[in-house]
């Protein structure tokens, strides 16, 4: 044969192991034949062409072309060879009329058709090496043989005409690019690596060879056609620009082909555009935008893309995908032909100091980082975004001045959240625009007039018949998430909308466009490939490996035994290539659902259809024959499957599919009453509720609410039986045995209770902060006011005091779930709808009511009235007190009363109806201030009416309430008496302190305020008295824990109403505190607490007082950080922390919690928080606490992390923001399990730290003392209603005589 040794060498290798029937061997000689093959024949037309050109003749463009790819696609791929090189090298010796052999042969061979691409009949011979030996491992020989004789007659056909050529190019004329080694082995040119050659032999004991020892040739050999060839030529700021938007359009390129975006049907998002500029032009150099699946964000991205190719400017955007093959690093020194033997480093330099000396920025966009699922040389197991992040910040954030780069990522906020925020502890954060915010920032729905413009673009593309004017309200606001808008266009197509906002729920949109697709050429194929690709994925998500990709490599490789891809592969392939239903889905331009990256990586268009489409089949595989799914089946799959924002969302997809098919609400109940306290399986049902909510399914969301609120397992007894008992422990009647079994109620009633919180929750939390409620478009047969009622009426209490402190933490929200400004204050608002329902109803018109109805009005009433007391409450105690707010406030109240008694000419008719509703506010069982615990002022052998002994009598407490004047009075703002002289408190001091050896909790009441004003009076005396009290036999006593708790609150108020608490006092307060919290653990007996409730004892958090002391003394809640915050309260969490003391722990957690509920002390508590949070690294930790853990206080049971997770979440309700910046900047890289499960959707859905009953408790004491302090009208009040307390029998006669007394005040 007379063909160059490089050719000759695999032929003849071919023949001789084709010889021997080693199939394998054949293959790998054939393949090395047809690659060496083009790059021979390629570099000999270079060669002719460049003889050519040195007599002058002009270069054509395509050979220029040729030079330009060599110099910068860096390394060269076999496919580049053989799409690009040869064929354009043909072309331009076409142009020059080359009559040359080689060119002429070559000429007359692929005339017809390229050898190296082949027919449609045939597969190209750069799939067979990618498919066969570039992507896969060894196979069977007779795979190997069945490909041989496929490419055999091309082999045979490019060896004839190669061998035919009688003068192939002179070996002199051909190097550098072929030569022959000093070992006399033959090498051919393959591609530059960098700075580098790469040369290929096809001599068996040659190893290829790359290095920079032929470059100086290379380079004046290339110099005859390009001039301005270099290989390790550096770039100006233009080439790199150019470089940079050539990948960009790469992108671009690939998206459009995709058609996942249209600039005709490209609408400005206004907001967007706002935040990006602002980011632009800052010196921050890192922005996250955030944004859920089908928002536009890929669009954006698009869009500006495009913008900075058009005005010249360095622009580079990727896929995140793209770095699941190649890292970040790899991809930038293919782009930038950047040397390995160089720092990438080093390239961020060179790129800023000449951009920079160029006064130009480099813009660079990821599209999608969470879509990165595994990132390139990490294990399959780790954090794909999260790898590629850091990356990304790594690379680029080492600039330390004046960067010239602006890098904005995409992700999904779950991703963010949950995955990259709780790692970014060791990230300099300086460099990222408007950390904590990014969520409030990110990518929503259109707007009211972003939906107006998009409604018209795409209308007039897709032909609608219906004007945006005839659509009705409720659907518009579907019809504000861009992907809706598209697939609603999609699927009525020259026709006109539907008109049921049901229609345009997400699975409904999905099922009715996947039907099309049923119904179309091939349909019923096409739509089994969309299924089978769904299996397929949904069975690696079950075994434990997130993926979104399908890799037609391994499609086609794939045997009988792998009977998923087996399926795939029957449908995707016929015998002349891919078959006609996967053309058609590749080419739906109006629909677009496949995507085919890189002629091998098959994706969904749109990872909402791919959720969709994963559920369908979850919810095929799983289903009885009822229809239904199984709540046992959810959950074994939330324990074993790759648990991610796709997952989450397939399996909320699968829910709502059973709640759409089954019509019953079965599934979402049982889910919450079996694994309720799961926190995964909360988050699940609380997606499914959010996605009910936003995507308006009323009136079964409607049905489902009321299903939970009138939820009882047919247990109306035994919840009769527990409201009953209830009655009794609250009215102190109930003996060991009524508790006892109230404590097993409890425990029954519990899943019932999940279920009807999870009620509560979504319609306040849920529903009352829709768009559609703010626009007022509910129906009237789904009001929210209709579940309100039931909500206010339901039969088990603690749930009605639950809607209450839900409704209150509305007071804050200013913004609608979607983050339309609120057209009025919801708490504002729902309890004037409670109170004017009443006002609205005439006295008259009660005995006609029904039994419910009338429950309704007295439900409306109470709650209203607490409702109202607590707004007054919050603006008395706000640093700037709203005084029309509470003039308005106090003037519905007024109104109320007014109302009950006609203008107060039935106070006596009506007091004995509202007496047991205003002691059911005294009646908060877990603390001491309790009607039951002062029933003890009139058991006689303890607190006699009048005492013959010197003890402390009913009488002593109508003196020394007259106490409670000496500041109000004569040195208050107001006082009326100022410059006359105060009461002399020393006239009252040994009854003082004799009464704190009553253990009386009416009277620790009074005392405790009276001491705080007669500090401000006579500090001194005060002082003494702690002394003596700290001296005597009172500690240690019969009721020294409750006495020494009431000391604490006294000298907490002390300290938070005087400008210069003692240190006598202060050492006296820290020291107390530190005692009892170690010693108690925040629970202790009164003199009645065995009869108030099923514990027997109360409950007090005396570590949050001694924290706001704390900070009143150093400068407030941001108090001065050069010390050690809050010192007692750190040295009792390293206590509990070194002893893995659950009990103590979750004592102090709930301190934390009360210092944020109560005082509002959000920054110390989030110090706190997160120095609990970051002595706890793990799971196994955690582990070692619940080993350790002493069960005698309910506070145990609960973990440690549901407990920060309910911390948050009602810190969330009233300092969002602040929570916001503690889950997204400050607790970054920390390692503590419950962060990643700390979720928007879950926060805010689970503000159940405290009950309502007790916030009233703790804010109307700081409200009395306060009040007492600084008005004298209220020292009026408190002194008169003291005065029947000796004559009174009981505290119910003596709350009966106060009321009337606080009647004639308000008529007054």
């Amino acid at each position: 044969m007379s063909l160059p040794q490089s050719l000759l060498l695999p032929v003849e290798g071919f023949h001789v192991s084709r010889t021997e029937e080693k199939h394998m061997l054949s293959f790998n000689y054939m393949l090395d034949f047809f690659e060496v093959s083009v790059q021979y024949i390629a570099i000999e037309l270079m060669a002719i062409l460049r003889q050519e050109i040195k007599t002058g003749k002009k270069p054509p463009k395509e050979v220029l072309t040729v030079i330009n790819k060599i110099d910068k696609k860096r390394p060269l791929s076999f496919g580049d060879w053989c799409n690009e090189i040869l064929p354009q090298l043909l072309q331009a010796c076409q142009q020059l009329r080359i009559e040359h052999p080689v060119f002429l042969a070559l000429l007359r061979a692929f005339k017809r058709r390229n050898l190296y691409i082949g027919n449609k009949r045939e597969q190209s011979i750069v799939s067979i090496r990618n498919d066969y030996r570039g992507h896969g491992f060894t196979l069977a020989d007779e795979i190997y043989a069945d490909m041989v004789e496929k490419m055999l007659p091309r082999f045979e056909e490019l060896v004839s005409v190669l061998n035919k050529v009688e003068n192939h190019v002179d070996d002199d004329m051909l190097y550098p690019m072929v030569h022959t080694s000093e070992e006399g082995y033959p090498y051919v040119f393959q591609t530059l690596k960098n700075e580098e050659a790469t040369f290929v032999s096809t001599h068996k004991g040659a190893v290829t060879y790359i290095g920079e020892k032929y470059n100086q040739q290379i380079d004046k050999w290339l110099q005859v056609i390009l001039p301005s060839f270099d290989i390790a030529r550096s770039f100006n700021y233009k080439e790199y620009a150019q470089l940079m938007q050539d990948r960009s359009k790469t992108y671009l390129k690939s998206i459009y082909s995709q058609r996942k975006y249209n600039r005709e049907l490209y609408v400005q998002r206004e907001q967007v555009e706002k935040v990006y500029h602002g980011f632009i032009t800052s010196k921050q150099e890192f922005f996250p935008l955030l944004g859920e699946p089908g928002q536009g964000k890929t669009n954006q991205l698009c869009y500006w893309t495009e913008q900075f190719i058009e005005q010249d400017e360095a622009v580079l955007t990727f896929a995140g995908t793209e770095f699941i093959e190649q890292s970040l690093e790899m991809v930038l020194r293919d782009i930038f032909q950047w040397s390995y033997k160089k720092s990438i480093t080093k390239l961020v330099e060179e790129l800023q100091t000449k951009m920079y000396a160029e006064g130009k920025r480099i813009y660079i966009f990821f599209d999608a980082i969470n879509e990165c699922l595994h990132y390139a040389g990490h294990n399959e197991n780790a954090n794909g975004p999260l790898e590629l992040f850091q990356d990304i910040v790594k690379i680029f954030g080492g600039v330390k001045e004046n960067s010239i780069f602006r890098i904005l990522m995409t992700c999904r906020n779950y991703t963010w959240v949950q995955h990259i925020q709780p790692e970014c502890k060791n990230i300099d954060m300086s460099k990222f625009y408007a950390v904590g915010k990014e969520e409030d920032l990110s990518i929503r729905g259109f707007s009211d007039t972003e939906l107006t413009r998009a409604y018209a673009i795409y209308g007039a593309l897709y032909q609608m018949q219906t004007r945006y004017e005839e659509i009705n309200q409720t659907i518009l606001e579907r019809l504000k998430d861009p992907l809706i808008l598209k697939i609603a266009c999609t699927n009525s197509l020259g026709m006109g909308m539907g008109n049921s906002s049901l229609d345009y729920s997400s699975i409904q949109l999905f099922t009715k466009m996947s039907n099309s697709v049923s119904n179309s050429y091939a349909g019923k194929n096409q739509r089994t490939i969309l299924s089978s690709i769904g299996k397929w994925l949904l069975m690696q998500y079950e075994q434990g490996f997130a993926c979104d990709t399908v890799y037609l490599s391994a499609v086609r490789q794939c045997g009988e035994k792998d009977t998923h891809l087996a399926e795939l592969k029957s449908l995707l392939y016929g015998k002349d290539g891919i078959s006609v239903a996967f053309a058609e889905l590749l080419n739906k331009p109006e629909r677009p659902m496949l995507r085919l990256v890189d002629d091998e990586k098959l994706q969904f268009v749109y990872e909402r259809y791919m959720e969709y489409i994963m559920a369908v089949e979850y919810y095929n595989k799983y289903k009885a024959e009822d229809a239904s799914l199984s709540p046992d089946v959810i959950y074994n799959t939330i324990k074993h499957a790759a648990m991610t924002e796709v997952m989450v969302a397939v399996l909320r997809n699968a829910v709502l599919m059973d709640f759409i098919n089954t019509g019953t609400n079965t599934l979402i109940i049982e889910l919450v009453k079996k694994y309720g306290n799961d926190f995964i399986v909360k988050s699940l049902v609380h997606n499914c509720m959010n996605m009910l909510v936003i995507e308006h399914y009323e009136a079964r969301l409607f049905a489902l609410l009321t299903d939970m609120l009138d939820h009882n397992e047919g247990m109306n007894e035994a919840i009769e039986r527990y409201n009953t008992l209830d009655k009794q422990v609250s009215k102190g009647k109930a003996d060991d045995k009524m508790i006892t079994q109230f404590a097993k109620l409890s425990e029954l009633l519990a899943p019932i209770i999940r279920i009807r919180s999870m009620a509560n929750q979504t319609l306040v939390n849920g529903v009352f902060l829709t768009d559609y409620f703010n626009k007022n478009l509910y129906s009237k047969t789904c009001s929210p006011y209709m579940l309100l009622e039931k909500a206010m009426t339901q039969n088990i209490n603690e749930m009605r005091d639950q809607m209450c402190m839900c409704i209150y933490y509305l007071v804050n929200k200013q913004y609608t779930h979607s983050h339309q400004e609120l057209k009025q204050n919801l708490t504002y608002a729902i309890t004037e709808f409670m109170l004017d329902s009443v006002c609205n109803t005439p006295l008259w018109r009660l005995p006609f009511l029904g039994l419910k109805r009338i429950k309704l009005l007295l439900s409306y009433l109470e709650n209203g009235m607490r409702l109202k007391v607590m707004l007054i409450i919050e603006n008395m105690l706000a640093e700037q007190r709203d005084s029309e707010k509470v003039r308005a406030l106090y003037g519905d109240i007024v109104n109320v009363f007014k109302h009950l008694t006609l203008n107060f000419s039935l106070v006596g008719i009506v007091t004995p109806f509202l007496t047991p509703i205003l002691r059911k506010q005294f009646t908060q069982t877990m603390y001491c201030n309790n009607v039951i615990e002062y029933q003890g002022m009139w058991e006689d052998n303890y607190i006699p009416a009048k005492s013959v002994d010197n003890r402390w009598d009913r009488c002593d407490v109508v003196e020394v309430a007259e106490y409670f004047k000496n500041y109000s009075y004569y040195m208050g703002p107001t006082a009326p008496r100022k410059g006359e002289q105060p009461l002399d408190f020393s006239k009252v001091l040994d009854k003082v302190y004799q009464a704190y050896n009553s253990g009386d909790a009416l009277s620790y009441f009074f005392l405790e305020r009276v001491l705080v004003v007669q500090y401000l009076v006579q500090p001194e005396l005060v002082i003494h008295l702690f002394q003596k009290i700290q001296n005597s036999k009172i500690p240690g006593s019969e009721w020294w824990d409750y006495t020494q708790m009431s000391l604490i609150y006294s000298l907490y108020q002390i300290g938070m109403q005087s400008d210069d608490m003692s240190e006598e006092l202060w050492k006296i307060m820290s020291e107390w505190c530190e005692d009892w919290t170690n010693r108690l653990r925040g629970y202790y007996e009164g003199r009645l607490s065995k009869k108030v409730n099923r514990m027997k004892l109360y409950k007090r958090n005396v570590m949050a007082w001694y924290c706001m002391v704390y900070c009143k003394r150093n400068g407030g809640d941001k108090h001065d950080e050069k010390e050690v915050s809050v010192p007692l309260m750190r040295k009792l969490i390293d206590t509990a922390i070194k002893n893995r003391d659950k009990e103590l722990l979750m004592h102090l957690l709930q301190n934390i919690n009360e210092l944020i509920t109560d005082a509002g002390y959000i920054y110390t508590a989030k110090d706190l928080l997160y120095y609990v949070i970051e002595q706890i690294p793990d799971v196994l930790t955690i582990n070692e606490f619940e080993n350790n853990v002493n069960n005698r206080y309910p506070d145990t049971q609960e973990s440690i992390v549901a407990m920060i997770g309910r911390i948050l979440g009602t810190a969330k309700l009233k300092f969002s923001q602040q929570i916001n910046e503690f889950l997204k900047k400050e607790t970054l890289g920390l390692s503590f399990p419950g962060l990643p499960q700390y979720s928007e959707t879950l926060l805010s859905y689970n503000p159940e730290s405290e009950k309502f009953s007790d916030l009233i408790t703790h804010k109307f004491g700081n409200f009395v003392i306060k009040s007492i302090i600084n008005e004298p009208a209220i020292d009026d009040v408190i002194v008169d209603i003291c005065k029947p307390m000796p004559k009174a029998k009981s505290a119910d006669q003596w709350i009966s005589q106060a009321v009337k007394v606080v009647f004639k005040y308000i008529k007054a």
